[in-house]
């Protein structure tokens, strides 16, 4: 079905966040009883759903509960904080060939310079 959202009652909308014209629309339906939910391509409704009161309550339920999983999810910013750790590991080991030479020579007597740059880990 084609129609123009701006022509179905008053709804609160949620874009797709990949856009191109994507997203749902939640309207109420009193004279029904429900809440639907409707999902949009552009000003093309793909697909809807009518939702009782309880299974309303369910929806928003389980939404809460996705949410709270996203939020307790591992941050991408805790793999890039190991993974800075790490390179600055290496970068303080020293090299194969300096190590190679201080097996013939012996060791170096002077410690190896700190990094140029400085290293700021947030957390």
């Amino acid at each position: 079905m084609t129609a123009s959202p701006q022509t179905h009652r008053p709804g609160g909308w949620v874009l797709d966040r990949r856009g191109l014209g994507r997203g749902v629309r939640v309207t109420h339906h009193p004279e029904l009883g429900v809440v639907n939910l409707s999902v949009w391509r552009e000003s093309t409704c793909v697909g809807t759903v009518h939702l009782t009161g309880a299974a309303t309550a369910q929806l928003i339920g389980a939404l809460s509960t996705e949410l709270a999983q996203l939020g307790a999810a591992p941050s991408p910013t805790v793999g890039l904080v190991a993974l800075e750790e790490r390179i600055t590991a290496l970068e303080r080991r020293r090299p194969a060939w300096r190590r190679a030479i201080d097996r013939v020579t012996g060791p170096r007597r002077t410690p190896l310079p700190p990094p140029p740059y400085p290293l700021h880990v947030v957390r």
